[in-house]
């Protein structure tokens, strides 16, 4: 599978920003969405991206929610959701997002453990 768009949805605008700038510079077709309904909506009429990078705890719908209408259209999205640790560690998030990251170290941390688990999967 070859990655050329993602999508970065997250409540927090300075993570889009950073995100859409670092993965524009890599040369991927980054679109942006402050919450789960947004890219759902824009999603219900738009082909999925190859890759869904989301933020688990937003207002109007979290990533745990996108992730299921993510799924109900393509069950094989490539899914990855971060947090900032304001989750139930009870959930099994493990069988929701191919990757859980922490939202707490640098972007290009987290970009470098986003691409690695991909290349391990032989998804890039």
């Amino acid at each position: 599978m070859k990655i050329n768009r993602i999508a970065v949805v997250d409540d927090d605008e300075l993570i889009r920003v950073l995100f859409q700038i670092k993965l524009t510079r890599m040369g991927y077709l980054v679109e942006s969405f402050s919450n789960g309904c947004e890219a759902v909506a824009f999603y219900s009429s738009n082909s999925l991206p190859e890759l869904i990078i989301t933020d688990i705890m937003m207002p109007l719908m979290g990533g745990i929610e996108l992730a299921g209408c993510i799924k109900e259209i393509n069950e094989d999205a490539i899914i990855i959701g971060m947090t900032g640790g304001d989750y139930d560690p009870g959930l099994n998030l493990n069988s929701v997002f191919f990757l859980l990251l922490e939202k707490n170290e640098p972007i290009d941390q987290l970009l470098k453990k986003i691409f690695q688990h991909l290349d391990k999967a032989n998804l890039i």
